[in-house]
């Protein structure tokens, strides 16, 4: 979507994530830096502001909204609805609200 990013982060206790080739070169468990939800997404649009911001030549200004939304996927049929979903969104672009291109005629209780 043009107005917002939809992800699907995974988290886990298991090392398999590691390629084996890394595996001698990881730190110890007990060394491992973890983190939670909120820092994750809080240095993705910290990163990706500043990254945008610099493009445009707009440093400083708001990129993101305040907020996120979040879902715990509890099995394959949750996750599959959730891929399903945002493989689906961009087709329902031209019916967002925010859709600068259709913007008066789709804001319910106008202005």
């Amino acid at each position: 979507m043009p107005n917002h990013v939809h992800g699907v982060i995974m988290f886990s206790d298991e090392d398999h994530f590691v390629p084996k080739e890394r595996m001698e070169r990881a730190p110890q468990p007990d060394r491992v830096k973890m983190h939670a939800l909120p820092e994750i997404v809080r240095a993705f649009k910290t990163f990706s502001a500043r990254a945008i911001n610099k493009h445009w030549h707009s440093e400083g200004e708001s990129v993101w909204q305040r907020n996120y939304y979040e879902h715990v996927v509890r099995d394959e049929k949750d996750l599959n609805r959730i891929r399903q979903y945002i493989a689906d969104n961009p087709a329902r672009w031209s019916e967002d609200s925010n859709n600068p291109v259709t913007w008066p005629q789709n804001r319910r209780g106008g202005f």
